[in-house]
C-alpha cells in the first residue's frame, strides 16, 4: 500500500524545517555577546603624570581562525576569517585613537594635537603605555543576515616608567565593538572599549595621579638663593675631567640631554626645551648615580630651566667670565 502523497509532502516540509531550525540554532550559538563599556575614573583638573600611548602589537599567530562571516536570512556561516591575512590591524590608527582617548579622559599626554607633526614632546612622557592584542573574535553579517560587524578584543596592557626603566603595571581587559556593514571600524571601537576598561581600574589610575606637591601651581615670585662656587674657572682642555664631574645627564622620558651643577646643594641649569611639559626628570651623575630632579623654574624665552636634586656636597661648575675667575 502506497503512502498518500500529501503525507510525503508533509514529512518533507517537516525535515526541511528541522534542518533550518538546527542551522538557525547553530548560528545563534556563535553570536558574540556584547560587553558593557566601562566608565573611566574621573581625574581632577590637574590631569595626570605625563603619559603617552606608545605602541600596540599582537601575539595572535598569523593564519589563526579568528571569526566567521554569516550570510542569508538563516545567518549561515559562509567564510572563516584568518588573522594577518583577512584581518589586518593598523597600529598607527590605534595608537592615535588611544592618545586621543587618554586626553578626552583627562590624562596629561605630552605633544600637540596635530597628528601630522612631531613636536618631540611625546618622548618626554614619564610613563609609556602599550597594548598587546592577546585574543580576537570577529563576526560579520551580510546584508540579509543583519549587515553588521561585531568584535571582542582582549588586550594585555603594560605601563612603563621611563625614569625607573621598568614595567610598573600590567593587566588584561576586553572590549566590545560594533559597526554597521562589514567594517574595520569595529576594531577601533573594541580597542577603545578595552582601554576604557583599563582607565576604570583604581590601581592603574593611582599610579598616574599627580602627587599633591606637583599638582599645585609653582610660586614663581618666591626668590631662590643659590650659593655658587667662588673658585677659579677651569682651564680647557687640560681640566676637562673636572668639568665633567660638574656636569650631569638628564633623561626626560626617552629624551636625553645634559646640564651643569650650579651649586653644591643640587641646583642644576639646563635648557628649557629639554624639560618643557614635564615636572620631574631623572638626573645621571658622572658616578652613575641616578637621582630624581624637580623642575623648579623655566624661562622659554631664554631657553633656560632650573632643576633641583636631593642632597648636598656636589661639585658645582665654575666658569671664568671675561678672562677672570
Amino acid at each position: 500500500m502506497k503512502m498518500p502523497r500529501f503525507r510525503l509532502r508533509l514529512m518533507g516540509v517537516f525535515l526541511i524545517l528541522l534542518m533550518v531550525s538546527a542551522a538557525v540554532i547553530g548560528a545563534e550559538k556563535k553570536k558574540i555577546e556584547p560587553i558593557p563599556e566601562a566608565t573611566p575614573i574621573a581625574l581632577g583638573p590637574e590631569g595626570s603624570k605625563p603619559v603617552v600611548f606608545q605602541r600596540v602589537a599582537s601575539k595572535i599567530p598569523v593564519g589563526k581562525n579568528v571569526g566567521t562571516l554569516y550570510d542569508g536570512i538563516l545567518k549561515l556561516p559562509k567564510y572563516q576569517y584568518r588573522w594577518g591575512t583577512d584581518v589586518i590591524v593598523d597600529p598607527e590608527e590605534l595608537v592615535l585613537d588611544a592618545n586621543q582617548t587618554l586626553k578626552a579622559c583627562g590624562y596629561t599626554v605630552p605633544g600637540g594635537d596635530n597628528p601630522l607633526f612631531d613636536t618631540g614632546q611625546e618622548a618626554k612622557a614619564t610613563f609609556q603605555l602599550g597594548g598587546l592584542i592577546a585574543d580576537f573574535l570577529l563576526e560579520t553579517y551580510g546584508a540579509l543576515a543583519g549587515n553588521r560587524t561585531e568584535i571582542i578584543m582582549t588586550v594585555e596592557w603594560q605601563l612603563f616608567d621611563t625614569l625607573q626603566k621598568k614595567v610598573v603595571y600590567s593587566t588584561t581587559t576586553s572590549g566590545y565593538g560594533k559597526a554597521p556593514g562589514i567594517s574595520g571600524e569595529a576594531i577601533t571601537f573594541a580597542f577603545r572599549a578595552a582601554l576604557k576598561e583599563l582607565l576604570a581600574k583604581e590601581d592603574f589610575v593611582a599610579l598616574l595621579r599627580p602627587e599633591e606637591e606637583t599638582a599645585k601651581a609653582p610660586i614663581w615670585d618666591k626668590a631662590i638663593t643659590i650659593v655658587t662656587s667662588k673658585g677659579k674657572g677651569f682651564k680647557l682642555p687640560d681640566e676637562m675631567e673636572k668639568v665633567l664631574n660638574s656636569t650631569v645627564g638628564i633623561r626626560a622620558g626617552s629624551t636625553v640631554a645634559s646640564g651643569a651643577l650650579g651649586s653644591g646643594d643640587g641646583y642644576i641649569l639646563t635648557a628649557e626645551h629639554v624639560v618643557a611639559g614635564v615636572e620631574e626628570v631623572m638626573v645621571i651623575l658622572k658616578s652613575g648615580l641616578n637621582l630624581p630632579a624637580k623642575v623648579i623654574r623655566t624661562d622659554p624665552g631664554k631657553d633656560l630651566a632650573l632643576l633641583k636634586i636631593p642632597g648636598s656636597g656636589y661639585q658645582p661648575l665654575t666658569l671664568a667670565l671675561g678672562g677672570r675667575a
